[in-house]
């Protein structure tokens, strides 16, 4: 056998300290990114870009350390490459899309193109949060447990089909990101409740966005589009809108589309203005 000097064998191995000092530093940027940040950094579009640039980072490390430690040929190794690489092509399309949408916010609310500002009394805007937040729960739950089913299936399918421990790792990866999934779907609703209840309630309505009390909706590019819109009054008066977007699925990327409700409150003051809004985004509807 030939003996390969250690720095040609692992020519990243020098730089472990540095990219474990990277990722500490990602991570502590996530956290504190939106300490002094203005109403777009602080929205979940400028969230997205903050934390998906993070994910960004720590994925890649999953993609680097067997190169570091020399365990590349392993089952673990193989799954955290392919882990890896999948959740960084995610992080990617995250970082641009949360981006784009950081933009249309700018444009919205610094630039004054927005069709109506809402600004609620405190009351009134606690009532809608717990009202919004038992519906968003709900809602959330049903689409992890559809997900969930369809992750064990696959799991379980590669390991009877590959029977071998990278397929037991891929498995245990999958599961590990559901449970992600989970402490999303239970923690964002209650999150946003107790954001909503803290403040007093302010909302943006545009031709393509949605600002709703730090929550951001956008449509009308890459193939989402404004489904309808509707005013409801009860149990309280807002504005149900809903949107969708292309996905793919399937080893055929069979395409289908994903349809998102947001309830919009208007003031009670603010029927007429919001059954502007309506007629407004109703002749943007079924566009994009």
């Amino acid at each position: 056998s030939v003996d390969i000097p250690e720095d040609k064998a692992f020519p990243v191995r020098p730089y472990w300290l540095v990219m474990l000092l990277g990722s500490v530093g990602a991570v502590g940027f996530g956290f504190a990114g939106s300490r002094a940040a203005n109403l777009v950094e602080a929205s979940s579009a400028g969230r997205g870009v903050r934390w998906s640039a993070v994910f960004g980072v720590l994925f890649s490390g999953m993609i680097l350390w067997p190169f570091v430690h020399g365990t590349v040929g392993s089952g673990f190794s193989f799954a955290s490459i392919l882990m890896g690489g999948l959740f960084l092509i995610g992080a990617l399309v995250g970082l641009w899309l949360f981006g784009s949408q950081a933009r249309m916010l700018r444009d919205m609310v610094e630039g004054g193109n927005f069709l109506a500002h809402f600004i609620f009394d405190p009351v009134e805007w606690k009532a809608f949060a717990e009202w919004n937040y038992g519906e968003e729960a709900s809602r959330k739950r049903a689409v992890w447990l559809v997900i969930f089913v369809i992750s064990v299936v696959v799991g379980v399918g590669l390991m009877a089909v590959k029977r071998d421990e990278a397929s037991v790792w891929v498995f245990a990866g999958l599961m590990g990101f559901m449970a992600v999934l989970w402490l999303l779907a239970v923690g964002l609703p209650w999150l946003t409740r107790r954001r909503d209840r803290k403040g007093t309630g302010e909302v943006y309505v545009g031709e393509r966005c949605v600002y709703l009390n730090g929550s951001v909706h956008s449509w009308g590019k890459l193939g989402s589009r404004l489904d309808s819109v509707k005013l409801e009054r009860k149990p309280m008066p807002h504005i149900l809108l809903v949107y969708s977007y292309m996905m793919v699925a399937g080893r055929s990327l069979y395409f289908f589309r994903n349809y998102v409700e947001v309830r919009i409150p208007v003031p009670q003051n603010e029927i007429e203005s919001g059954a502007a809004i309506v007629k407004a985004l109703e002749k943007s509807a079924h566009a994009g």
